[in-house]
């Protein structure tokens, strides 16, 4: 799912080369970087960097640039 939150008319943004996976959900006015990976059933309402994995409920920032991070966002 794609959308909106919290009465706030704006949907996400999305960078170049954005994959996301089954059932993931992705809302608000936020910014998804360039070539980012966000795993099924992941639950985004914050801004995700490029070139980043991002999984879980809540999201966890996996990877950055090739590198783990293991990090809330």
């Amino acid at each position: 799912m794609i959308g909106t939150k919290n009465g706030v008319p704006t949907p996400p943004t999305f960078g170049d080369n954005v994959r996301i996976g089954a059932g993931a959900i992705v809302v608000g006015d936020i910014k998804i970087g360039n070539n980012s990976f966000i795993g099924a059933g992941t639950v985004v309402a914050k801004d995700v960097p490029e070139n980043s994995v991002i999984i879980g409920n809540p999201a966890i920032l996996l990877k950055k640039d090739g590198v783990k991070v293991d990090q809330r966002l």
